[in-house]
């Protein structure tokens, strides 16, 4: 399941309509009953009509975020599971995506070999990228990206904590649109495994962006990370929110864009209703923006500001009240110009 087989996602999904509204934003709030029926609504809001073919599908856990967070760089449709067993919901969306390759993320201790069989038996295939650890399956899903040993340009690295998920899906979207791979590390330390991959990278590596603070990943990993490449650049916030404005306005200073722009927002307290937003912030040209349940914070609100609501189509806002606030959507409504 290399990379080639998935930038025909990209095109397809650009040529896709997003609702349009001259005269005013629309606030579109992409949720349902739990985070794996939205994901489902995330993906139908990408596809809505069908069938897709040549877009293979991800599964994830809907259980804990590095395999998930890791795989938003295949740049493809990303569905979540509770591991052991395919429910009726995301059977029902694989049929009707009509895709032909379905890649799982994770071993069979984290999605089962039975829900394998059951993919198996809708007549597709089916790939599995795995390790023994999270780790691990980072580096097998990173191959996927960029192949160390055949790859013809310099690697475009991201350093994300696979410990905390805020930091690796702000930074996401950049990552699919710089077509770099992320790698995630412990505070502390570099795993064997990333380290293996870094080692192995025969054209060198053209950057280096460390995303986080010393507070998710430490100076002694940075100083670790030097050996590899000069080009080294932190970027990283007082806390989640701005590390997600600073990711924001490094890779997105072009927005807003004069004709019309788009605006994600997602959750940096609760992971599993954020995790599809990757492939949905990245054709809508826009950064994955953090909020608080029933606030939105001060640094993200810097970044809205610079928008004019006539020209904003629609703001996404991906999870349900439970995880971002009616009064977060008022606070958007406010900011916006």
């Amino acid at each position: 399941m290399k990379r080639t087989r998935f930038i025909f996602i990209i095109i397809l999904v650009l040529l896709i309509t997003f609702p349009k509204d001259a005269l005013a934003t629309t606030y579109l709030r992409l949720s349902e009953t739990d985070r794996y029926k939205t994901a489902i609504a995330v993906n139908k809001e990408l596809f809505p009509t069908g069938p897709y073919s040549d877009i293979p599908i991800v599964i994830a856990s809907g259980k804990d975020f590095p395999d998930a967070l890791s795989g938003a760089t295949l740049s493809c449709s990303i569905l979540l599971t509770r591991g052991n067993i395919l429910s009726e919901e995301v059977k029902n969306e694989i049929v009707r995506m009509g895709s032909s390759v379905i890649g799982i993320l994770g071993g069979v201790a984290v999605i089962s070999a039975y829900m394998e069989t059951q993919l198996r038996d809708l007549g597709v295939q089916v790939e599995r990228i795995q390790g023994q650890n999270r780790y691990e399956t980072n580096v097998a899903i990173a191959e996927q990206v960029y192949n160390p040993k055949s790859a013809e340009a310099p690697a475009k690295i991201f350093i994300a904590s696979g410990e905390n998920f805020p930091d690796a899906l702000s930074s996401a979207t950049p990552a699919i649109l710089e077509g770099a791979v992320i790698l995630l590390v412990q505070k502390d330390k570099i795993p064997n495994p990333v380290k293996n991959y870094l080692n192995s990278i025969d054209k060198g590596i053209e950057y280096i962006y460390i995303i986080g603070g010393e507070g998710v990943i430490s100076s002694s990993v940075e100083e670790r990370l030097k050996s590899y490449t000069s080009s080294i650049t932190r970027i990283g916030g007082v806390n989640r929110y701005d590390t997600s404005y600073l990711i924001a306005q490094t890779f997105f200073s072009n927005l807003p864009f004069q004709e019309e722009s788009f605006l994600v927002f997602v959750s940096g307290e609760n992971f599993p209703d954020a995790l599809p937003s990757g492939l949905l912030a990245t054709v809508s040209e826009t950064p994955i923006l953090l909020t608080q349940k029933n606030k939105l914070p001060t640094e993200i609100e810097k970044f809205v500001k610079k928008f004019d609501r006539q020209k904003v189509n629609t703001a996404y806002i991906v999870g349900g009240e439970a995880v971002v606030s009616e009064q977060v959507v008022n606070d958007i409504k406010e900011t916006l110009q």
